[in-house]
């Protein structure tokens, strides 16, 4: 008995562990979410409300997320977004940053299995732009070399959409 719920909680673990992940799906409704929501959503997640600040027109929220797993790497996520409400307009931006390569590879195969294509492609200082767009929802796909302070260099994957 001992046995069985070890090892079913050693085949439980990659799950959990996913879970911190968030998907395309998940990020395309978020443009649309409540602040209540998308905060409710995040901490199930496993995220911690970093950073908000809100003055008279814009409201800014900062999420991070760290996994730590003694077999790999710590993995550092972080959403944020902001709203800015003027009296007749209202826009959300929203950026999801990885530092996982292959989470990036999952969120791309996400995209092009729901309908996303290729609309534009650039490249911007440091960092690699393409926009995906599906006829409904545009993505902005960044991937940028940051420079270390020890002098290594590493990826970030960001997407970045809104409303």
């Amino acid at each position: 008995m001992k046995r069985t719920v070890i090892a079913t909680f050693i085949l439980l673990i990659p799950v959990f562990l996913a879970a911190q992940e968030l998907k395309i799906t998940e990020l395309t409704a978020m443009v649309s979410m409540d602040n209540f929501s998308i905060d409710t959503l995040m901490k199930k997640k496993g995220y911690r409300l970093m950073q908000k600040e809100v003055d008279s027109v814009t409201e800014q929220y900062y999420f991070s997320h760290l996994e730590r797993n003694d077999q790999s790497p710590t993995w550092v996520r972080a959403l944020s977004y902001i709203d800015v409400n003027l009296k007749e307009v209202k826009s959300r931006v929203l950026t999801y940053r990885t530092y996982n390569r292959d989470e990036y590879l999952k969120l791309m195969s996400s995209l092009l299995s729901q309908g996303y294509k290729t609309k534009d492609v650039f490249d911007f200082k440091d960092s690699k732009h393409t926009v995906f767009d599906n006829g409904k929802q545009p993505i902005r796909v960044k991937i940028t070399n940051n420079k270390m302070d020890d002098g290594r260099w590493i990826k970030s994957y960001e997407l970045e959409l809104g409303k």
